[in-house]
């Protein structure tokens, strides 16, 4: 979409409508998120010990958070078989259209189990530690097979977002797959605390309802999820062949990236003692950050105006196509009596 385009676009009065719901909706949110901080602040409470040197939340350990061996190999079977689908949907694409990539935007989510060690240790997660369920140990931290499975369950969302992309859906239900997305990340997290001896929040953690600190839903859907399928969507041409093995550097930096541009707010109260209204309003700062990633993202990478709902994509909209390509694209289906505006999968 040329530069003169996009701005009649950003102009429509579909997308000032759009922006102002944004904007409604956000305080809304708020408003209903303090309330519901307010009322739950004594649910479950967080025993929170401060360092002496350090000053900030001291790692509580199994005494506090007990490992359950149980409830962690039924964790690892059901996320197994979640990853397990997926990654069969991937390998028939590879042996049907020969293409590696929707393999590797599903298999590249097992390396966020190196960078989630660091988001862990500044956003104050605890996995309760066992001599036997150990894979790796960073930074002092023993990681167990339930965080391997869990990213390894978390690569179906990855594969599904980049299918529905190729797909070229609209504005629409690009904001509709955030949201769902984020719907079921926040229902498999409090599902997972609910049961209980695979991992915990701990410290003053903002917009925290029931075990879920709310502020982590826009970094992880974002940034595990959407951003990893999205960069490869936008550079798929590029992704040809053994190139597709770049994934498993885009994935992991996509998740630090979102987590370093979002986070900041929510991890300064954290690792501190602040009044609870100062804790709060730092989790609304990074959801608010994270619509604003989110909106960058769209526009920058998928090249669309973020609040114009109404068009469908098209195939001079597709940003990983040059102009000659859709050129001869375009040729071709006039040529063969389809509609250069098609919308089905050229990949």
């Amino acid at each position: 979409m040329s530069a003169v385009a996009a701005d009649v676009v950003d102009r429509s009065p579909s997308s000032k409508s759009t922006k102002r719901k944004f904007l409604v909706g956000y305080l809304l949110f708020s408003i209903v998120a303090l309330m519901a901080a307010w009322l739950t602040r004594n649910f479950d409470p967080l025993p929170t010990e401060i360092h002496p040197h350090t000053r900030t939340p001291a790692i509580p350990g199994n005494d506090t958070f007990s490992y359950n061996r149980r409830n962690t190999i039924i964790a690892v079977i059901l996320l197994g078989a979640v990853g397990l689908t997926g990654t069969v949907f991937a390998v028939r694409e590879l042996i049907r259209r020969k293409r590696l990539l929707p393999l590797m935007v599903s298999l590249s989510a097992l390396m966020l189990i190196f960078p989630e060690v660091a988001v862990d240790v500044i956003g104050k997660v605890y996995y309760p530690t066992d001599d036997v369920d150990n894979i790796i140990t960073i930074f002092g931290r023993q990681m167990g097979m339930f965080l391997f499975f869990a990213f390894f369950g978390y690569g179906v969302f990855n594969f599904l977002t980049f299918r529905m992309l190729e797909r070229r859906p609209t504005t629409r239900m690009i904001w509709l797959l955030l949201l769902t997305a984020a719907a079921g990340a926040i229902v498999f997290e409090e599902v997972l605390q609910w049961a209980g001896g695979m991992y915990h929040y701990y410290a003053d953690q903002p917009l925290r309802f029931l075990y879920l600190p709310q502020w982590w839903t826009p970094a992880n859907t974002i940034g595990v999820a959407f951003l990893p399928a999205v960069i490869a969507y936008r550079f798929r041409e590029r992704f040809r062949g053994w190139r597709a093995l770049l994934m498993f550097l885009v994935t992991p930096c996509s998740m630090m990236s979102v987590y370093g541009a979002i986070a900041l707010p929510s991890w300064v109260v954290i690792n501190g003692r602040y009044p609870w209204v100062i804790d709060q309003l730092a989790g609304l700062l990074t959801i608010a950050f994270g619509i604003v990633l989110a909106v960058f993202i769209i526009r920058i990478l998928l090249q669309r105006d973020p609040f114009d709902l109404t068009e469908p994509a098209t195939l001079t909209d597709d940003p990983a196509l040059d102009p000659c390509e859709i050129t001869l694209r375009t040729t071709n289906r006039i040529r063969s009596g389809a509609p250069s505006s098609e919308t089905s999968d050229d990949a």
